[in-house]
């Protein structure tokens, strides 16, 4: 890569970055970024900053920061509808799709963990307990009765 400051060295940085999120190399990308984005903004070049964005919000899901990542595909979306690119606000408008899909299914997991817990807790003060359901046992589901979660309820 010519270290010179042009339009081809930032997307090229882009494209580096890439190859190392592939790798796994998750460092060496953001430090390629870094100097992409430095890069893209002094020429302003909307297409390399864009790529930056995206690229680094693969980066903050596969850290497992997702509202970050989705924060970052919005700002590529932006970036992208700015200079007319639509396979880059398609590919953003996918990735921060599939991140907010995960953020729901953390939150759907905590809450079905809180709700065992509580009617497990509910059970236990009123003295009954649930009936399993042999096919979903070995998945760790429970059924409770009505009368139970009527009784708990009431407490």
């Amino acid at each position: 890569m010519s270290p010179e400051p042009t339009q081809q060295r930032a997307r090229a940085l882009c494209v580096a970055a890439w190859l190392a999120i592939l790798q796994g190399d998750l460092a060496s990308a953001a430090g390629r970024l870094n100097q992409a984005e430095i890069l893209g903004r002094r020429l302003d070049d909307e297409k390399a900053v864009g790529y930056v964005a995206l690229f680094s919000g693969i980066i903050e899901a596969l850290q497992g920061h997702l509202k970050q990542a989705v924060s970052l595909y919005e700002e590529t979306i932006a970036h992208y509808q700015a200079v007319h690119e639509p396979i880059g606000i398609a590919m953003a408008r996918l990735r921060k799709r599939v991140a907010e899909w995960e953020t729901e299914k953390d939150v759907l997991r905590k809450a079905a963990v809180y709700f065992a817990q509580e009617m497990g807790r509910c059970l236990t003060a009123t003295g009954s307990s649930p009936p399993t359901v042999p096919s979903m046992a070995s998945s760790g589901y429970v059924a409770c009765s009505r009368w139970s979660a009527r009784a708990c309820l009431r407490q």
